[in-house]
């Protein structure tokens, strides 16, 4: 239950961010085809794509530089969602400082040396280039086109991790949380189609309990004035 109700929400705000339910659906089975073709779930594709549009990256370029993030992360083990962040600042700034650059180095990308290829320069340049802010988006982007262009080393590997037992893995983990998903979606539909009786009876066991919750309130208690809120946020008739 826990995990569809992930699902429920991600999807919810991938349809904030495309558009509309079809929008949104059509980029979270792109994000499955990702996830199925590299060692990481549909869950973990969509939820960096998502941080990046949160960046004001449209949707569409999103999904191809998700797509790019997924199968260099898979050749490095980096985190794809912290490099999600990463790609997302730097769309935001339009340029990429050395903190960015460095960011990816620390991911185990070999940032500087592709974009010292993209730029026709050394790679002692593009760190001063960057530490002056004149390393530009469109430049990171193609030092990632570069690195994972099909036949490129980074793609080889990408596609040998797929073949892992640690890939088989988190394929059948993305499949449970789209099962997961589909299964929290269909009983929506189905409560809604009954006029909304699982919702009613789940808002009213909330209810009962936080009128429990008031009745074993002590005799003449009054809560703290430090971290009031904080600690009796459940109820209001604790304070």
């Amino acid at each position: 239950i826990q995990t569809g109700a992930e699902m429920e929400v991600l999807f919810l705000q991938l349809k904030g961010f495309t558009g509309g339910v079809d929008q949104a659906a059509a980029a979270y089975q792109r994000f499955v085809e990702i996830g199925q073709a590299t060692p990481f779930t549909a869950k973990q594709v969509a939820t960096a794509a998502r941080t990046m549009m949160g960046f004001g990256i449209e949707t569409q370029t999103a999904i191809a530089q998700v797509e790019k993030l997924a199968i260099v992360a898979s050749a490095t083990g980096g985190d794809l969602g912290m490099m999600g962040r990463n790609l997302g600042q730097i769309q935001a700034n339009q340029k990429a400082y050395t903190r960015d650059l460095m960011q990816f180095a620390n991911q185990g990308i070999p940032i500087y040396q592709e974009l010292a290829i993209v730029m026709g320069t050394s790679t002692q340049h593009v760190r001063e280039l960057a530490e002056e802010g004149k390393v530009g988006f469109a430049q990171v982007s193609a030092a990632l086109s570069n690195m994972t262009q099909e036949g490129s080393a980074f793609a080889q590997i990408a596609a040998e991790m797929d073949r892992t037992f640690s890939a088989k893995a988190e394929a059948m983990q993305s499949a449970f949380e789209n099962f997961a998903g589909q299964t929290i979606s269909g009983l929506n539909k189905l409560d809604q189609a009954m006029g909304g009786p699982i919702v009613g009876t789940m808002e009213s066991i909330v209810s009962l309990l936080n009128d429990q919750w008031c009745s074993i309130k002590p005799s003449g208690y009054e809560a703290p004035l430090v971290g009031r809120e904080w600690v009796w946020g459940v109820s209001d008739c604790w304070t």
